[in-house]
């Protein structure tokens, strides 16, 4: 089954004009929904601004229906008249964990605890944030991306003489006094439970002139 903002346009157009009933929308919207949230597609960064969309098509014909309006709003965010947002948790499941994140996670765990790594484990670390500048393809790709991310502006490594050493790489109207690395910390310790699938992921998805831009919060 193929599933896309074009393909869900043309069955919202059928509706609305009489093509095909509630019922036939609806069985459509119920496979469609299957689809996106297999685990093969349920990650992918095509599927993720289509989940709330297909989730209301399915309440169509349903004990909790959507209005006829409602339609009519998606058929004008997807045609780009219409701006939106959607926001919706997802958690990283056990065989979609990645090992490194897991190892990494792990380091600052005992970082925040002595304050120290070895050198091994600063390598590590520096091996996953070359890993991680790729192409990104999936919700996991970009939690991870966003994990590098701040790893890469937030310190700077120095394997060899065992020393992890916090400081803003780039700065705009922040002091030197205003950068605290417990908050800065503790915000990546977050990311990396949410990679390792001990915290939900908040993914939120803004359509504008029928553009989807996809973010975590």
């Amino acid at each position: 089954m193929l599933v896309n903002a074009s393909i869900i346009k043309t069955k919202v157009r059928n509706y609305i004009s009489g093509e095909i009933s509630k019922k036939e929308l609806s069985v459509w919207a119920y496979k469609a929904k299957k689809f996106l949230l297999t685990y093969d597609n349920v990650y992918n960064l095509n599927n993720a601004p289509l989940q709330e969309i297909i989730i209301t098509l399915t309440q169509v014909d349903g004990c909790d229906p959507c209005m006829h309006e409602d339609i009519i709003r998606i058929q004008k965010i997807l045609d780009g008249k219409e701006d939106a947002y959607y926001v919706f948790h997802i958690m990283i499941a056990t065989e979609f964990q990645e090992n490194a994140v897991q190892e990494i996670r792990g380091h600052f765990k005992k970082y925040k605890e002595r304050g120290h790594l070895s050198t091994t484990q600063i390598e590590e670390i520096i091996l996953f944030l070359n890993k991680e500048r790729q192409q990104v393809s999936s919700i996991i790709d970009l939690l991870n991306f966003q994990i590098a991310a701040l790893l890469s502006t937030g310190y700077f490594f120095r394997p060899d003489d065992e020393e992890l050493l916090f400081g803003f790489h780039s700065t705009i109207y922040v002091q030197k006094h205003e950068e605290h690395e417990d908050k800065y910390l503790d915000k990546l310790l977050h990311l990396l439970d949410c990679a390792c699938g001990l915290e939900p992921i908040c993914v939120l998805i803004n359509y504008q002139k029928g553009v989807p831009n996809i973010a975590l919060i």
